[in-house]
């Protein structure tokens, strides 16, 4: 394993961990589509686009009215948060989605309720940097050798 293929695991997993400990895992759709690809010089972290509402919220809808565009994502989550039947959680994701219309979410008013993905990545890019720099010097002066070898 490269330390960029490292460096996608810790990510994926401390993201997990921050949507565990936040309690915005309950559909598990956003945490099961986390992935990592890795080359030799970098790595990139996918997700579904809904991930970036956990991270900075949802605005209020243009029209407020428009809040059964909210219901398909908003049922799953309010069956699976108390534990109800889609038929018995249909009032309370009406109420939720009619809110979320008009307000938008608690992350937008507060970010420290988001994953803060920024720090995620500071801490990674702060552990791991010696490393990288360590492995991109190994290249050069590899390099270097073959040159000076021909």
């Amino acid at each position: 394993m490269n330390i960029f293929e490292q460096i996608g695991k810790d990510i994926v997993v401390d993201i997990q961990k921050r949507m565990d400990s936040t309690n915005r895992n309950y559909t598990t759709v956003a945490r099961g589509s986390l992935r990592y690809t890795a080359t030799l010089n970098n790595v990139e972290i996918f997700a579904i686009k809904r991930i970036l509402f956990l991270e900075y919220g949802r605005r209020p809808n243009s029209n407020p009215d428009n809040w059964k565009s909210l219901m398909p994502f908003i049922l799953p989550w309010v069956a699976k948060k108390f534990n109800l039947k889609k038929s018995e959680s249909y009032g309370l994701a009406t109420a939720i989605s009619q809110k979320i219309a008009k307000q938008g979410t608690q992350i937008l008013q507060d970010r420290s309720k988001g994953l803060i993905l920024s720090l995620i990545k500071s801490r990674a890019v702060k552990k791991y940097q010696p490393l990288i720099a360590r492995e991109q010097g190994k290249k050069v002066v590899s390099a270097l050798v073959l040159k000076w070898k021909s």
